[in-house]
C-alpha cells in the first residue's frame, strides 16, 4: 500500500491538492476515481 499512497500523492501534487480536496468533500467515490484507484 505504501507504493499506492506514494503514487496517489504524486497525482494529488500534479492535479492540485485543492482540486482533489474539493472532489473528496463533494464525492468521496469520485475522489478515489479521480486518483485512479
Amino acid at each position: 500500500m505504501g507504493l499506492s499512497m506514494s503514487r496517489l500523492r504524486n497525482r494529488l501534487d500534479m492535479r492540485g491538492v485543492g482540486q482533489a480536496a474539493r472532489a473528496a468533500r463533494g464525492n468521496p467515490d469520485g475522489f478515489a476515481s479521480a486518483l485512479g484507484s
